[in-house]
């Protein structure tokens, strides 16, 4: 009987950013940005804040040839928000621009991966 571990949105979110991070120091990706988060320090309390519009999702990806990528972290059962649907919807039909809901790691390689041999 296998066990299946859950991650939160958070930890997927970390994940897919360091895995991004090698990626674009391989060359294999143009460049990539964490969005939508921060934190700040303030006499012994942390508060976190958002520097984005809500439904903004939490990466993007700049291929080497120019193609967009959005990505929303989710946990394995995290559903999207009507505001990141919305997000869908605008980058639907957009020439060059993705959107993909990850649920992990593996979520997005495998994409970039389609991706890339549609291109092919």
């Amino acid at each position: 009987m296998g066990y299946k571990l859950k991650h939160s949105e958070k930890d997927i979110a970390k994940a897919i950013k360091a895995m991004l991070t090698t990626m674009e120091s391989a060359g294999q990706i143009r460049h990539h940005d964490r969005l939508n988060s921060g934190s700040t320090f303030r006499t012994g309390k942390s508060y976190a804040y958002n520097m984005c519009r809500p439904g903004t999702p939490d990466h993007y990806v700049i291929l080497n040839d120019g193609t967009v990528v959005w990505i929303e972290a989710k946990s394995s059962s995290g559903k999207q928000s009507e505001h990141q649907a919305e997000f869908e919807r605008k980058v639907q039909g957009l020439k060059g621009h993705y959107y993909i809901i990850a649920r992990s790691v593996t979520d997005v390689t495998d994409f970039l991966y389609r991706i890339e041999l549609h291109r092919a």
